[in-house]
């Protein structure tokens, strides 16, 4: 019996799934492991992080080595090709100091390209896949089976849409009812208790003379949320434009490609989409409205994304 294996690999976890290679259906539950991006961990780290929990993951299957034929993994921070190559040879060397077969086939894709392939049904050629968390960013699959992008640009140069900005808005709406620039806005008790600060005036301690990492703003994106479906005009706008900003990712993916249209699939991904019910319901307004496409619930998983990649692959040696 012949197996393949898909993982999903980020900065602070991934994501392990194995299947038959004549079925894709994932065996079990999934595993999980520690974060395996390239540019955090380094190459080497990266290569021997997997090959443990390869080997965790086929113990507990009770799967050889020697069936396994496809390891297909998508990696934040693997997206340039010069990574790529340079994960795939520091994986593949690693794979076979640990008794994986000599012709064992690892495939390095990005984070990206394994999120679409999951995303969009098997049976659709095309689509997209619009993801908001931390940050934002997009991909549009093509009929030809190649990716388009859109975003991705980190906090401070894009990330329209994410949690990230979504936070940085109700902040900077605080400042401003203070200042009496703006409108008065729950926000306000909100951030400050939930920072345990006393005032306003102490944001500028927490944003300025602490290191934070752009995680820790971003969740504070929930209390935007939470202010909107109150009733809070202020929060209510904030989270209107981000879901008209992750719109403009879909028009953009449509410029870039002259086959999408308003019948074209959008899939969403991401924190943002999964706890933000009002950003969803506005987003999927705004396809409608702007006629740039129809929302649809996502097929599957990264990881499975990173199985089918595996299949295909599995497939085509094969048949040579």
């Amino acid at each position: 019996m012949d197996y393949i294996i898909g993982m999903d690999g980020g900065g602070t976890k991934t994501t392990y799934a194995i299947s038959r290679a004549d079925q894709r259906l994932i065996l079990g539950e999934t595993l999980q492991g520690p974060g395996t991006n390239p540019q955090i961990v380094g190459f080497q780290q990266m290569a021997e992080r997997i090959t443990l929990k390869l080997e965790e993951l086929l113990d507990i299957h009770q799967i050889e080595k020697h069936q396994v034929k496809v390891i297909c993994g998508g990696f934040a921070g693997a997206g340039r090709t010069n990574d790529a190559e340079t994960a795939r040879q520091a994986l593949e060397k690693k794979l076979l100091t640990v008794g994986f077969h000599e012709n064992v086939s690892a495939l390095i894709r990005s984070d990206l390209q394994i999120a679409l392939k999951g995303a969009i049904p098997p049976e659709r050629k095309q689509g997209m896949l619009i993801i908001s968390g931390t940050g934002s960013n997009a991909a549009g699959l093509l009929r030809d089976g190649s990716m388009i992008k859109s975003g991705g640009w980190g906090h401070l140069l894009g990330d329209e849409g994410s949690g990230y900005a979504i936070a940085a808005s109700g902040l900077k709406a605080v400042v401003r009812a203070y200042d009496k620039r703006g409108p008065e806005t729950i926000l306000s008790e909100l951030m400050l208790h939930t920072l345990g600060l006393e005032k306003e005036t102490q944001l500028v301690t927490y944003m300025y003379q602490e290191q934070r990492d752009k995680s820790d703003i971003a969740s504070l994106a929930r209390l935007v949320s939470e202010a909107a479906e109150k009733g809070d005009e202020v929060a209510g706008a904030i989270i209107n434009e981000a879901a008209r900003d992750l719109a403009d990712h879909v028009k953009s993916l449509q410029l870039q490609a002259d086959e999408y249209d308003a019948q074209t699939i959008v899939t969403t991904t991401g924190s943002v989409f999964k706890h933000m019910t009002q950003l969803r319901t506005a987003f999927i307004r705004e396809l409608d409205q702007r006629q740039l496409g129809i929302w649809t619930q996502a097929h599957g998983t990264p990881v499975e994304g990173a199985l089918m990649e595996a299949a295909e692959s599995a497939s085509l040696e094969k048949r040579r």
